[in-house]
């Protein structure tokens, strides 16, 4: 019924417009003159259409009335209400079924000028330009882009420019394999922006089309540099921030639970019910020059990737991320064998009950600077990242002060962590030794199977802040992971995800751009002298230019 109804009112309404432009030379545009398949993607709970569909004009006059007109003569207070209301839609994330029903409920009483549908007012563009690539679907962005952007909020034009990219898969739905794989892009001192994005049923495959866009442009912008202001800004990739499977998938390797695994060495792995690395001998460390050469492809390449071809070292510049391989891997490991697989050094049910209960006295001790208050070992499968750093570097040793070997482990990476960068680098040879006596004793601890993957790059992570020159805090994916998130809610349901998430991003551009303006109009008229006329732009006076 719903698309009986549509098609007869987009026929009526073409009608319409061609007797307005016929009779009258005034500009409007109507608020239901389009209807797309994709207009359907901000239902909140994946209903029929019949519940977003907005009641349209019966006759020309009621058109013309309901016209979000731009003109010269337009009210700015009408045009502040709309740059409101969009701003604060998209700030809150509000479906388009909400902002409908606060535009009615606004215009029964009194605000008659205001566009009846949400599309017009946050201006939703019609169609969302995409590929169908990597059996999927595919948006390309662009780094040179959102490195515009960014340097829109510099107050000097930078000499040079780094670029860190994080690539990360986002699981859309629990019923469904739907999911994200999108690529993000950060300066550091600003927040991630989106590179591109791509919605399938698995990971992007193959990777060869997944990269080409970004191996062409970073090609691009090493050679010619980005234009800002008059000025040449020098562009690198200082790092990729990427967990073990996606630095797997991204590098062509081997995934974690491999033989020839590591990264950074060619220590052999053996079998114990799992991969382990119980090995106290040295290895030889893994190259740049002899990984773009393909040269460990026996054991641990399956083959050359395109990122050689961008010039991009896969060796050293690939950060091991401590917040997958130390507070998600190894930290939960050690509370798991602690709490639950049996070993030498599991706690008894009441020993458990003492430290939950120590855990829980210090809720009211935390600093507001901590996210999240401690929570009862009893809810360790629903602990966050941010709570097991929070147990690493602050509860854990409180708590756990018998364990010299977890007080190695704590030290080691509040040192690398620390911003102080000659105290860091002072102690930087000291906390590699206290990782390194952490690694080698873990299966005397814990027994042979606790040494895997995450466990035995515990002693490469020094490598790191010294090849970076900075806190682990710099180069870690929590910046990254937090951006995954305000990309996830955007997904009100299963149908057309990528295009919800396009839209939507453009909404947010748009009321973004609106707020500037109107900023720009509030500061032009304070600092006009008293009794000087103003007459602003028409670009500044309209909200949807």
């Amino acid at each position: 019924m719903a698309s009986d109804y549509l098609k007869n009112w987009r026929k009526v309404n073409s009608m319409v417009k061609k007797l307005a432009e016929d009779d009258s030379e005034e500009e409007f545009v109507d608020d239901m003159s389009y209807v797309d398949d994709d207009e359907f993607d901000a239902v909140d709970d994946g209903r029929d259409r019949e519940r977003y569909s907005v009641e349209g004009p019966d006759t020309e006059d009621e058109v013309m009335e309901e016209a979000p007109v731009i003109a010269d003569d337009v009210d700015d207070n009408r045009l502040d209400l709309c740059s409101d209301l969009a701003d604060w839609a998209v700030t809150n994330n509000q479906s388009h079924k909400s902002l409908n029903d606060l535009l009615q409920v606004l215009r029964n009483h009194g605000h008659n000028d205001l566009p009846k549908d949400s599309r017009t007012l946050l201006c939703t563009p019609k169609v969302v330009e995409r590929q169908a690539r990597c059996n999927g679907e595919y948006i390309y962005y662009g780094l040179e882009t959102g490195i515009r952007r960014t340097l829109l909020q510099c107050p000097a034009s930078p000499d040079h420019i780094a670029v860190t990219i994080n690539v990360d898969g986002v699981p859309l739905f629990r019923s469904s394999a739907a999911q994200f794989w999108p690529m993000l892009a950060k300066v550091e001192g600003f927040e991630p922006f989106i590179v591109c994005l791509f919605s399938g049923m698995a990971k992007p495959e193959p990777l060869e089309d997944y990269v080409q866009d970004l191996v062409e442009e970073i090609k691009r912008l090493r050679e010619n540099g980005i234009q800002h202001n008059g000025n040449v800004i020098q562009f690198q990739i200082k790092a990729f921030i990427c967990d073990a499977p996606a630095r797997a998938f991204l590098k062509n390797i081997i995934y974690h639970t491999g033989y020839y695994s590591c990264e950074r060495c060619e220590e052999e792995g053996e079998w114990l019910g799992k991969i382990v690395f119980n090995s106290k001998d040295t290895s030889p460390s893994r190259t740049d020059e002899k990984f773009s050469q393909v040269a460990y492809r026996a054991k641990h390449q399956n083959g050359e990737t395109p990122l050689i071809r961008a010039g991009i070292p896969c060796v050293g510049s690939f950060v091991l991320d401590y917040m997958h391989l130390v507070c998600l891997g190894v930290v939960r490991r050690i509370l798991h064998y602690l709490c639950r697989i049996p070993n030498p050094r599991r706690l008894s049910p009441r020993q458990r009950a003492e430290l939950s209960s120590e855990l829980v006295k210090l809720r009211n001790s935390m600093p507001s600077e901590m996210a999240r208050k401690p929570r009862s070992l009893q809810e360790l499968d629903r602990w966050k990242a941010t709570e097991f750093r929070q147990f690493l570097l602050y509860t854990g040793p409180v708590i756990l002060h018998i364990y010299d070997h977890f007080l190695c482990l704590t030290i080691g990476m509040s040192i690398l962590l620390s911003a102080d960068r000659e105290r860091r680098n002072h102690f930087l040879p000291y906390a590699a030794d206290l990782l390194n006596h952490f690694v080698i004793n873990s299966a005397e601890v814990y027994g042979n199977k606790f040494t895997v993957y995450n466990v035995h790059n515990i002693k490469h992570l020094h490598e790191d802040v010294a090849h970076f020159d900075c806190s682990f805090n710099e180069i870690s994916a929590f910046p990254f992971e937090n951006h995954l998130k305000t990309i996830k809610k955007l997904v009100k349901t299963s149908h057309n995800p990528l295009v919800q998430v396009a839209k939507r991003m453009a909404e947010k551009e748009r009321a973004q751009k609106n707020t500037k303006q109107k900023q720009t109009r509030l500061q032009v008229v304070s600092g006009k002298a008293e009794g000087q006329l103003l007459f602003a732009p028409r670009w500044q006076r309209s909200f949807c230019n």
